[in-house]
C-alpha cells in the first residue's frame, strides 16, 4: 500500500498540472481574456475602394502621405471608424485607423 506521502505527492502534481494547462490554455486564447462567446469581427471582410470625402479629408489633415489609392471598410463596434489602407504604388500598403468624426488618424498600424 503507497503512504500518504506518496499519494499527497501524486495528488498535488496531478492538481500542479492541471493549473498549468489551464493557465497556459488562457495565456493563448485569442481574444485576450474577453468570454468565449462568438463575437463579431471588429470589421468587414470586404473593402471599399470608392473614394470617401470624410476619410480623405481625415487623411490630409494629419498630413498623411502616400495615399493616392485607399481601400477601406467600417468598424462593426466603433460608429465613425475605418481601417484605412493606403498605398502609392498599388504593391506596398499601410494601414490606418481613421475617425471621421473627430477628423483623428492612427498609425501607422
Amino acid at each position: 500500500m503507497q503512504s500518504k506521502k506518496h499519494i499527497m505527492r501524486h495528488l498535488f502534481s496531478a492538481v500542479a498540472f492541471l493549473i498549468f494547462v489551464f493557465l497556459a490554455g488562457g495565456s493563448t486564447d485569442s481574444n485576450n481574456g474577453e468570454s468565449n462567446k462568438t463575437s463579431t469581427p471588429e470589421y468587414s471582410e470586404f473593402w471599399r475602394t470608392d473614394s470617401s470625402i470624410d476619410i480623405s479629408r481625415a487623411l490630409v489633415k494629419n498630413n498623411i502621405r502616400g495615399c493616392g489609392q485607399y481601400k477601406y471598410r467600417p468598424s462593426s463596434k466603433v460608429t465613425g471608424k475605418f481601417e484605412v489602407r493606403c498605398t502609392s504604388d498599388g504593391n506596398n500598403w499601410t494601414t490606418y485607423a481613421v475617425y471621421v468624426g473627430s477628423e483623428k488618424v492612427i498609425g501607422p498600424l
